[in-house]
């Protein structure tokens, strides 16, 4: 199954149980990065291997309300065959730089 875009995408994480929502407001100078980072270390702890949900970002500061998705494909590498048609393909055309 395709994906037609990442709303898609985010839908088939959350419904196999692989999204976390952080709707509170959010840093994104350290507190994104830290806040993987915990995420990521106890997924390693409870099933041995890094990884955990990919994470939305829901109120991140200073951005305009544009939400930041951080570890989908860590995600989706750890439990495929949860998500019906595997991760999107997403092509040089579909991305664009943001910040730099």
């Amino acid at each position: 199954m395709a994906y037609n875009d990442l709303r898609e995408w985010i839908t088939a994480l959350e419904k196999a149980g692989e999204l976390k929502r952080i709707r509170s407001e959010v840093d994104p100078v350290l507190e994104v990065a830290e806040i993987t980072d915990r995420v990521s270390k106890g997924a390693a702890k409870k099933y041995g291997r890094p990884g955990g949900p990919a994470l939305l970002f829901e109120n991140v500061k200073g951005a305009n309300g544009v939400p930041l998705l951080i570890n989908p494909c860590v995600a989706l590498c750890l439990s495929a065959e949860q998500i019906p048609g595997g991760p999107p393909t997403i092509t040089s055309s579909q991305t664009r730089v943001v910040a730099t």
